[in-house]
């Protein structure tokens, strides 16, 4: 069978791709059906000469080839591993068994332009009103090493070799930037940055250089943090600072429950399912799809009427207050249910009292039930 190298175009998040500048181990297809992409028809994936790999460039391609399996050897650690490797065979006994791991491939004739760089700045930029800003320096790295290029720093121009021209930033995406950036170890790349306030540009030269496993897993803990941090501010904007959204949230701005849930919770609303409140207090919530919902069991002995969802919503607010006392004692609100769920779940759902603050609230809201558990 003739061996071949395929390409298709993917597409990177804006985190994903700055994070290829530290990191740059390969990535798993997201099913094995993904390995059979690119041409690959399911006799080649079948073939017990030969796996199938794949790596994503970092000009945002993926790269498909089919080496012997005497040229891959399998990688325990994936950070280091330049390609994922899949197929299938049979065996005696076993019938036909599909693997996939990590893994090195050593000897197979990939064209060079098909390579990419295994050489890092040890950098990570953001893009923001159509600027790249360094964000973050990988400690040991090479740019933090040289002690040159400085976080906050905005990159104009590159040139992929010290010593040529340089190529304006302007126009390009983070894809194609850092594409530009790297290249093979051992080798310099030439930026032309500006710091924060100051007038000129200078230029900066750096040796790109292969980081090692600590490195690229500061690099990896980075860009984890970094997403926490982007979800957390996306949550945040869904909040009015104040009460007059249609849904009041149970958590104040300071971050502790609001003084009407801390009522509902007093009053046990819910765990006296049967009772006069506990019956319909949360009646509605008892014909939802509650499965898939962390907190469902506060809702499973409640009974279902349609007549339910408003008695029980009046008894749960006259339980917590009153909606003048809710309204008063609330110091933040949403639009929608949607995006109270959405911040809620984000900001507080590894608290250990997120379940019981959610039933309280759900007693209020019965369709905030359906919105976490599709949130």
């Amino acid at each position: 069978m003739a061996a071949f190298v395929s390409r298709s175009s993917i597409s990177l998040s804006a985190i994903a791709i700055s994070a290829a500048l530290v990191s740059g181990c390969a990535s798993a297809p997201t099913s094995m059906s993904s390995a059979n992409q690119d041409g690959v028809t399911m006799a080649q994936f079948m073939d017990s000469s030969r796996w199938v790999c794949t790596r994503q460039t970092f000009a945002g391609e993926t790269i498909t080839i089919q080496p012997p399996r005497d040229q891959v050897t399998e990688s325990i650690d994936a950070t280091t591993a330049d390609w994922y490797c899949s197929g299938g065979g049979y065996s005696a006994g076993a019938g036909f068994a599909v693997r996939e791991f990590h893994a090195n491939v050593t000897g197979y004739p990939v064209a060079d332009t098909d390579r990419p760089g295994d050489g890092l700045i040890g950098a990570s930029l953001r893009q923001e009103a159509g600027q790249f800003v360094v964000d973050y320096l990988t400690p040991g790295g090479a740019a933090a090493q040289g002690g040159e290029l400085q976080v906050g720093d905005r990159i104009l121009a590159v040139a992929e070799t010290a010593g040529d021209d340089l190529r304006s930033a302007e126009g390009l995406d983070l894809r194609q930037l850092v594409w530009l950036i790297r290249g093979q170890a051992g080798s310099q790349v030439q930026l032309q940055v500006q710091a924060p306030g100051d007038v000129h540009p200078r230029d900066v030269v750096l040796t790109r250089a292969r980081p090692d496993r600590d490195q690229r897993l500061a690099a990896k803990q980075h860009h984890e943090t970094a997403r926490q941090e982007q979800q957390a501010a996306a949550a945040r904007n869904l909040v009015l600072p104040d009460n007059s959204g249609a849904y009041l949230s149970p958590y104040t701005s300071d971050g502790v429950t609001a003084e009407w849930v801390n009522k509902a919770l007093n009053a046990n609303l819910g765990a006296t399912a049967g009772s006069a409140i506990g019956g319909v207090a949360g009646a509605y919530a008892a014909n939802r799809a509650l499965e898939a919902i962390p907190y469902a069991g506060v809702f499973g002995g409640m009974l279902g009427a349609g007549a339910g969802k408003s008695i029980g919503r009046n008894t749960a607010i006259e339980a917590s207050g009153g909606w003048d006392f809710i309204r008063t004692t609330s110091d933040q609100s949403f639009r929608s249910l949607t995006d109270m769920a959405s911040y809620l779940r984000t900001t507080y759902g590894a608290e250990a009292s997120f379940n019981e603050v959610m039933q309280a609230a759900s007693q209020v809201y019965p369709e905030l039930a359906d919105a976490l558990g599709s949130n």
